[in-house]
Formats: C-alpha cells, structure tokens, sequence
C-alpha cells in the first residue's frame, strides 16, 4: 500500500509495513494513528535530525505512546531503549540503556551505562520500582525512598525531624557527672548514642542522630552552667577567707 502527499518542501511516498501503523517514507520512519496518511516532519537537514517520529492526534485522545508488549511472565525483561556507540573497538565502545521490567504483581525501570566489553550485570545504574523507590548504583532500594550506594554532594539538605529541647525543661531529669562516667566505663559510649559497632552495622538516621548529638550539647550546657555557678562561689568563698586573714593578721 502506497500514499503520495505533496507539502510546502518536498515530495515524498510512503508505505505502510505489513497491516501495522508503522510506515516508511523517503524521508524518515514514522508511526501514526489509524493508518491515517503520515507526513515527515519536515526534510532532513542539519538543524532538524529527527529520523524517528511518533505521531498522534492529541485532540481525540490519540496520544503518542510507544509501546513494548510482553505475553507471558516467564522472565521479567520487558523491553529496553538503547543508544550504542558503533565501528569502535569492544574497549571503546559504550551503551546506555533504559529497559521496562515487567512482573506479575509490579514492574521497575532500570537506566544502565557500561563499556562493551563489560561482563553483563548492573553497572552505574539507577533503578526505579513500582512503589516509586529509587536506587542510584544499588540494584535493591529496600524500602528506602532513595537509596544510593555511593557519595552524595549538595549545596543544601534539609531534615524534617523532633527536635530535643525537652533538655532544658524544668523537669528534665539530667544525668549527673558521675552517672555520665560510670555509664561510659561500662558501655564504652555516651547514653543515647549507638557504639561504633552498632553504627558500622547499621548506619545512622541523620535527623535523629542531629538530635541526639544536639541534647548531648545541652546537656553539656547545662553541666557548664552548674559548674560555673560553683567557681563563682568558690571564688567567693576564698575572697572571704582571704579578707578574714588580713583582718585576723592586722589585729595581731
């Protein structure tokens, strides 16, 4: 089956490929709606590369969708779209890749780079599941809206979390130094605060451990405060006991 369209540029033909709406003109290939007759965007230049066109008719809802049709749940690869470096050797050459993974119950997308020559598997990718998790260079987010498996660099980040001011409380119940002391001789770390082994196993929650550390501050103000108090009165007390010697040595 074959159109001819005239436009404003060019003259061109099209075919349509077998019963399907993909068709196959002059220009480019290009997919419309309804087998309705197809016309390339525009001819092909150095301003205007576009050899693949999806085409549909917004007005009636005949929205663009490409579209990657799996029949069976045997595996869970779905499809992928690929963009592959060419006429290079295997060290050389790169591909970057998005690919649908389909399931029974749910679905994730995965964005893969690597060499050629890299043994298949899950290399500087992102992964984003069904629930909407995240995963930057970890295969498995695990519950966790964004999971990244490497360092992380921003300008600024904000923590939404309780905050410890209960410290300073009337009826706050502070810690006195000797109990402070006698804990870290027996646990080997301040109260409230995870050891280094239970850290390294299990990381720590940023908002949560700012609070934390930010109570031991004000406790530590607190302590600094009573001492203060203290030096003020034992400054006060020797100024007397020195002014009563003077006096006791000018009556003698």
């Amino acid at each position: 089956m074959a159109n001819t369209s005239e436009n404003n540029e060019s003259s061109y033909s099209q075919t349509q490929i077998g019963t399907s709406e993909i068709w196959y003109s002059s220009n480019k290939t290009i997919i419309g709606n309804s087998g309705n007759l197809l016309e390339p965007y525009r001819v092909f230049n150095s301003q205007n590369n576009r050899l693949f066109q999806i085409f549909g008719n917004t007005s009636s809802y005949g929205i663009p969708i490409l579209t990657f049709v799996k029949t069976s749940h045997n595996h869970n690869y779905g499809g992928s779209l690929m963009w592959l470096s060419d006429n290079l050797s295997n060290s050389d050459k790169r591909f970057a890749q998005i690919s649908g993974h389909i399931r029974n119950r749910g679905g994730y997308i995965t964005f893969n780079t690597r060499k050629e020559s890299d043994s298949p598997g899950f290399f500087n990718s992102m992964i984003f599941n069904e629930n909407g998790n995240l995963g930057i260079g970890t295969a498995n987010p695990n519950g966790w809206r964004l999971a990244v498996n490497g360092k992380i660099k921003a300008k600024e980040i904000k923590v939404e979390t309780g905050w410890r001011d209960f410290v300073f409380c009337n009826n706050y119940n502070l810690p006195t130094l000797k109990e402070v002391e006698n804990h870290i001789n027996e646990k080997g770390h301040l109260k409230d605060i995870p050891s280094a082994k239970e850290v390294e196993k299990n990381g720590i929650l940023l908002g949560e451990m700012d609070s934390k550390l930010l109570q031991k501050i004000e406790e530590l103000t607190l302590y600094t405060i009573q001492q203060q108090k203290e030096l003020e009165e034992l400054k006060s007390l020797v100024k007397k006991l020195i002014e009563t010697k003077k006096t006791k040595s000018l009556l003698q």
